[in-house]
């Protein structure tokens, strides 16, 4: 009689048997690289970005592939482009707020590491 497994949970089935691991069917193929290489965790991806050269074909490959995307900004303007200035000394906070704006028009998971420096304090 044949077995009813498929290729994905006959896979799981042998991988638990060499494994202190909880047994884990997966529930696809399309699924099967993530069972293999995360041992049935989530994987979850995670870019730090200044965002300054940011397109919407980015903003799209971000949210299709569940990124988050950290953004280099340093608080209010006058803070930020004091520490953060292009290759040609120009300013960049409106750049990272015209990056943080397409980050929001797709939908893009983002936030904004704080980076305390004694300087911001008079």
């Amino acid at each position: 009689m044949a077995s009813s497994k498929s290729a994905t949970q006959a896979a799981a089935s042998s991988s638990s048997r060499n494994s202190t691991h909880a047994r884990c069917i997966v529930p696809n193929l399309a699924d099967y690289h993530l069972f293999i290489y995360a041992r049935g965790r989530r994987i979850g991806n995670y870019i730090q970005t200044n965002v300054t050269l940011l397109t919407p074909e980015w903003c799209r490959f971000f949210k299709e592939n569940g990124f988050l995307v950290g953004v280099s900004i340093d608080g209010p303007e006058e803070f930020h482009d004091e520490y953060r200035r292009s290759a040609t000394n120009q300013p960049t906070f409106y750049k990272v707020m015209r990056g943080i704006d397409l980050l929001n028009k797709y939908g893009v998971e983002w936030n904004a590491p704080a980076n305390v420096m004694q300087q911001m304090f008079p």
